[in-house]
């Protein structure tokens, strides 16, 4: 492998970050970290309990803290939280630490994906039909300018094995 990288996996919830991650972990030989698990872990609690014990506010900047923390001297994949790139300037320190790459995915997928999934994500457990197909249209909407600055924009909608693959040609490890 040749210069050691930090490379992050950034997308819409759904998008197959975290499954793509461990898969690339596996075939690139290097460790994985999810940045959802990390901050759970530290926390001690779940997601939607740090939202409900907070704040959206807190959470995001335990997001930032996590990021400022990164080593660059070595080789990770990270899956993002969906909104992490969004906030703080993480996507600028992100793109300054290493590789940045978007799975980009169809709200249609999107909503396929994760509709059945909502009572698992703080932003979805109250929606469902046409307000999970509003919601996911109005906020990849408010998040395409952060996602469209990654280094490397991956078609999403394909199976994990397909974009990991991808992933690696594209790397060339």
């Amino acid at each position: 492998m040749s210069p050691k990288k930090v490379i992050f996996l950034v997308g819409f919830m759904g998008a197959g970050k975290s499954s793509v991650g461990k898969l690339l972990s596996v075939l690139l030989n290097v460790d994985f970290i999810d940045s959802d698990s990390f901050i759970e872990k530290n926390e001690g609690m779940s997601i939607d309990s740090i939202i409900k014990k907070h704040s959206w506010d807190y959470f995001r900047e335990r997001e930032a803290k996590w990021v400022d923390k990164l080593d660059p001297n070595f080789t990770y994949i990270f899956a993002t939280g969906g909104g992490l790139p969004c906030f703080h300037d993480n996507m600028e320190k992100m793109l300054q630490l290493g590789i940045v790459i978007y799975l980009e995915c169809s709200n249609e997928v999107l909503f396929e994906r994760i509709s059945n999934q909502n009572a698992n994500r703080p932003l979805l457990s109250a929606l469902s039909g046409d307000e999970l197909m509003q919601f996911i249209a109005t906020t990849m909407a408010d998040r395409a300018s952060y996602y469209s600055r990654a280094n490397i924009i991956i078609n999403g909608n394909e199976n994990v094995e397909a974009i990991a693959k991808q992933i690696v040609n594209i790397l060339a490890w």
